[in-house]
Order: C-alpha cells, then structure tokens, then sequence
C-alpha cells in the first residue's frame, strides 16, 4: 500500500470517528418513535442557578464546650467515615417521555433511578478550637448547582426494516444521529464535595 493510499484511509477513519458515522444503524423491536434516547446520548446545560447550595450528607456527633470553669476547648473526633450520597437530585429528565435503549445512561451521572452513587471518605484527625457554651459537629458537604439543559446524540427513526424471517414485523431500523439534539433535563449536580466541622452555639 502506497504512503497516498494510506493516508487517505486513516484520514477518511478519522472523519468517521470524529462525527460518529462509524456507528452502525439497527433495527428496534416495537419502537415507532421518531427519536429514542441511548447510552450514547449526552447531556448539556443551558442554563444554570447563579449560586450553589449545601447539601449536608452526613452530620456526626455533637461535642459541646463548657460554658464554665474552662477558656476554650480543642474538639477532634479522631475517626474515619465513609457516606454514600447521589451524584444528582431532583432530577426531571425526559419530559418529552422519549424512550430510552441501554443499560446505562451515562448523562448526569444517571441510572434508571435518575442518580448515580457516590462514596465520600474522610478522616476526621485534625480539630478544631471553640469557645466555652459553643458546640461542634463534623459534617460532610457536597456543593450542588441547579443545571437544566438538553442531550446531544439519538437514535433516530429512517425507515422499516425488512419483514423477511430474520427480520419479523413492527420493526423499525434507527440510524445513529451523533449531532441530534433533543429532549430535556433539569436537576442539582455536584459541583464540589468537603468535610468539616460545624461550629455553632
């Protein structure tokens, strides 16, 4: 193979890749929707809450400082906890009711219960100082942000398949549309996570 030849194929593998031609089209069983979302679809925002809000996961034991007989106390819990906690909440997704084929939506952090979990760990080995009658309590605190957008990337629907034997009817062949934007969705996601102490009186 010429060093010509050659490069036109990986240049022309290139272009496929890039806008997602490579994926081939496939026929789905009882489906006439004209779109229908897949793992391949991915989401974007649109908009976004111009403040974030505190989610606190977890709250730990309350340790309270005598308001007497001494001038301050240094507080540290000294152990490790690990919390689970849902990437996304209140999460709307698909108010168009778009079907959806796969095993994971990999937008969001979503799975068919609309959120992914997470873990956190944190070793609460350092302390803190507070004064007399105030408390402490160690917390962990993942930062959310409400987002609304769209998804890029659908199956869309581009004719009948063939009702031969191995191709029984009412099914319908999908192309892949790696560029097509549809459908809708809106929720709080993550956008940092930290560990603390919440000191109060």
């Amino acid at each position: 193979m010429n060093t010509f030849v050659k490069s036109t194929l990986v240049g022309a593998l290139g272009f496929i890749l890039s806008t997602g031609l490579v994926q081939a089209g496939e026929c789905f069983t009882n489906h006439t929707e004209p779109v229908i979302l897949g793992d391949g679809s991915r989401a974007f925002s649109t908009q976004q809450a111009a403040k974030t809000w505190e989610d606190w996961i977890w709250r730990g034991p309350i340790f309270r400082c005598s308001s007497t007989g001494t001038i301050d106390c240094t507080y540290t819990w000294g152990e490790t906890r690990t919390s689970s906690y849902g990437w996304s909440v209140g999460v709307k997704l698909n108010g168009e009711k778009l079907p959806f084929i796969g095993k994971y939506l990999s937008i969001l952090g979503v799975d068919g219960s609309y959120k992914q979990d997470r873990s956190m760990s944190t070793a609460f080995t350092w302390g803190v100082r507070i004064e007399p009658g105030y408390r402490a309590q160690p917390i962990q605190v993942v930062e959310r942000r409400w987002k609304s957008g769209k998804f890029r990337g659908a199956w869309v629907r581009t004719g009948s398949c063939s009702r031969g034997i191995s191709n029984p009817p009412g099914m319908h062949w999908y192309d892949w549309d790696s560029k097509r934007v549809v459908s809708s969705w809106s929720g709080s996601v993550e956008v940092s996570r930290y560990a603390t102490y919440h000191v109060y009186h």
